[in-house]
């Protein structure tokens, strides 16, 4: 009888000891979850800041340049940041909404939409770009330059329509999301090659640089994000490229001294 109580005692506080374990355990669980979930909740904060001051910045600068234009240049520099902000809206404002949303799914539809208008408008942006370059050099004949950006730019806009893109889907194939940016790749490639050329220009110098950063961000993020999802935040640090090229766009707008110019033509010839 006594060995039978002691064992059963013994039990009892076996039990109690794992029960406790358990409580402590399940504790640890919880405030794992609630810091995760805290974590989720900082994450989409500072997304959604970001990608309103994108578009508040951006769209306040492409207006600028698109008001205060004195010249052809200048005046498609700024119908072009317009219509990339226009398209990036699109995709962004849904984006942004639901990430603050209990129920993001009710986006998806608006997110895909969104999604086609901003691929759409970046590769107008480009194709424009290049008559932002064209016009800075009337004088250089760029025939098979100007093909291939015509056809890259068409090639681009058709694939980004055909249905196999099932934009609407909350998981589009990610295939498709790779074969339809190799157009807009090489499209960036070329717009940036011609900039480049030109790097002693005053004003847009530098533009190649902003040009290949962007790309430098906007290709792993197309490539690998179905690997690594996270690789998606990749995206930010790219519309900070776009502000810089609408910066110097920007800047283009200010008075440049005939000296600076005359300097740059000579740097040219002695390259």
């Amino acid at each position: 009888m006594l060995i039978a109580d002691i064992l059963e005692t013994n039990k009892w506080m076996l039990a109690g000891k794992t029960g406790k374990l358990s409580l402590r355990v399940a504790s640890s669980i919880t405030i794992l979850r609630g810091r995760a979930y805290g974590g989720y909740i900082f994450r989409n904060l500072v997304e959604s800041i970001f990608h309103s001051s994108y578009l508040a910045v951006a769209m306040a600068l492409g207006i600028a340049i698109l008001v205060k234009a004195r010249n052809r240049r200048q005046t498609l520099f700024g119908i072009m940041s317009v219509i990339l902000v226009a398209g990036d809206a699109l995709q962004l404002i849904p984006r942004i909404i639901s990430l603050n949303s209990s129920e993001p799914g009710r986006c998806a539809f608006f997110l895909g939409f969104g999604a086609l208008a901003s691929s759409v408008a970046a590769t107008v942006f480009y194709a424009l770009f290049y008559g932002v370059w064209k016009q800075g050099h009337i004088n250089e004949r760029e025939t098979l330059t100007s093909v291939s950006v015509h056809s890259l730019s068409a090639i681009r806009i058709l694939l980004c329509l055909l249905p196999q893109n099932e934009w609407m889907k909350s998981k589009p194939p990610h295939i498709w999301s790779v074969l339809r940016n190799i157009p807009l790749f090489l499209l960036g490639g070329i717009i940036a090659g011609l900039f480049f050329r030109k790097r002693s220009d005053p004003v847009y110098g530098r533009m190649w640089m902003a040009i290949a950063a962007s790309f430098a961000f906007f290709i792993p993020a197309v490539l690998l994000s179905e690997v690594c999802p996270a690789v998606e935040m990749l995206m930010l640090p790219k519309a900070c490229a776009y502000i810089w090229m609408m910066w110097i766009g920007f800047s283009d707008l200010k008075e440049v001294a005939p000296a600076q110019i005359e300097q740059a033509e000579r740097i040219e010839e002695l390259v």
